[in-house]
This record gives structure tokens, sequence and C-alpha cells, in this order.
């Protein structure tokens, strides 16, 4: 919040992109394999970074943190296609980031990954299954004094999903997600236990 009360207002600051250099390429390795990849290296100023405020009553505010960082990426992806009715993908993006100032680059994950496979039956049922992960993850303990970076868990999640089309007006679903959690998002914010939704939709 940037409302003052009773603690320090939030400082916001603009943040710009000196330069990025990218390359990729997208391929067909063959006639249901596809690959693609890509690499990037960017100088990026006044990036935001967070820090709880343990200044602030209840302890549950952020303050931000800036500074200039050279951020090089690397991401892949392949998509398997066994037929129309069923395939997988993985995804996977490395970051690594040189700081100018800060002794960390908080809650930003050094390698992030997904997996997912995909299955349809008759056209009618739609089974989605997702994996991620976010590993190398830290953040800032008290940055003023001393810049201490502490680690956080890794993030290993899977979301689940079954679809169900009666016709093409009516269909309805189920979703679960956060099935596996134990991690915190931010410092002292934990994931939230699995979730579970039903929904029943109708086009007109």
């Amino acid at each position: 919040s940037t409302l003052n009360d009773g603690d320090a207002d939030l400082e916001l600051v603009n943040g710009s992109v000196v330069y990025d250099f990218f390359a990729g390429m997208r391929t067909k390795i063959s006639s249901s394999i596809y690959f693609d990849a890509g690499l990037s290296y960017s100088r990026e100023e006044n990036m935001p970074f967070f820090e709880l405020d343990y200044s602030s009553r209840l302890k549950n505010k952020f303050q931000v943190l800036y500074d200039d960082v050279n951020h090089l990426e690397l991401d892949a992806g392949l998509k398997w296609d066994f037929s129309s009715n069923k395939g997988i993908y993985l995804d996977f993006v490395y970051h690594s980031y040189s700081l100018d100032s800060l002794a960390t680059y908080a809650y930003k994950p050094t390698l992030e990954s997904s997996f997912g496979v995909f299955y349809k039956i008759a056209n009618k049922i739609v089974a989605n299954t997702y994996l991620k992960t976010a590993f190398g993850r830290s953040h800032l303990a008290n940055a003023n004094d001393g810049q201490q970076a502490l680690e956080l868990d890794d993030i290993i999640d899977l979301d689940l999903s079954l679809e169900y089309k009666y016709n093409k007006v009516i269909s309805a679903y189920l979703k679960a997600q956060n099935l596996i959690g134990g991690y915190e998002v931010w410092e002292n914010y934990s994931v939230l236990s699995p979730l579970f939704q039903f929904s029943v939709s109708y086009r007109y």
C-alpha cells in the first residue's frame, strides 16, 4: 500500500531497460516434436526487489528496494504431440543476475521449470496435469542493516484439471491446485493450501 497508515510511505521508482540483446530459435524436430530456445542479456535500471518491512506494526508489509542489474536469461521448451488427443510439454528458464548494490535478487528464482501433460478422450473429456518448480530463491532480511541474504524453500507444486464437454454449449470442469505446497511464496506468506474448484459453463 502506498497509503501512510502510521508507517513509512512506499516509494515508487520507474525502471528502465538500457539494452536487451536477444537471440532465439524455433524448430520442428519431427512431425510431432517441436523445440524452441532463447538467450537474452539485458541491462536494467531500478529493477524492483522486495523486503519485509520489519518496522511495520503487524510485520505484514513489504518495502521495495531498487538496484541496477545485468540479467542473463536462457530458456528452452520442448513439446511432443503423440497424437491430436495427447501430448506433453517441458519448459526450463535459467536466470543469472549481477547486482550493483544489493546482496541478493530477492524472491526471483535461479531456475524455473514446468511440465505438462494433456489427454483428450473422444473430444469430450480433457485432462491436464501441470507440474511447476522454482529453485534458488532467497530473500533480504534487514537489507538496510548488513544486507543479509536468507534462503527460501524451493517451489515444487502440482495442478490438475478435468473438463467434460457435454456439447458445444454446456461443459463442466474440476480443478485442483497447490496439491503439494509447503513453501513460502513471500517471507512469512505460505502458499495457500490445496484448492479445489468445480464449475459449470453455459455458452449462448
